[in-house]
């Protein structure tokens, strides 16, 4: 059910990105890249506990940059780190 959760998660996050025109380029390439390393940690049980942690950290530091300008992707955001933490990631 959580890796369901996650899935839509990260499709939400990539439809709000693709719908919101004011991100500038480089936090549109930051949240890319989290999404990235999000898809990569669910598709191997096999990732090391630093890469783990440092996602997680990336994770929550953009929720930080992003919820006073962005505060859907921030919420976005949040919630994927919840669900990352319910999976045990």
């Amino acid at each position: 059910m959580p890796e369901k959760k996650l899935r839509e998660l990260v499709e939400n996050l990539h439809k709000e990105l693709s719908s919101t025109p004011s991100v500038d380029r480089e936090s549109r390439e930051l949240l890319e890249q989290l999404t990235a390393d999000i898809d990569q940690l669910t598709a191997r049980d096999e990732a090391g506990a630093g890469h783990r942690s440092t996602v997680l950290e990336e994770i929550d530091q953009a929720t930080v940059r992003f919820e006073s300008e962005h505060p859907r992707l921030a919420m976005l955001l949040g919630s994927i780190a919840d669900t990352l933490a319910k999976l045990g990631i």
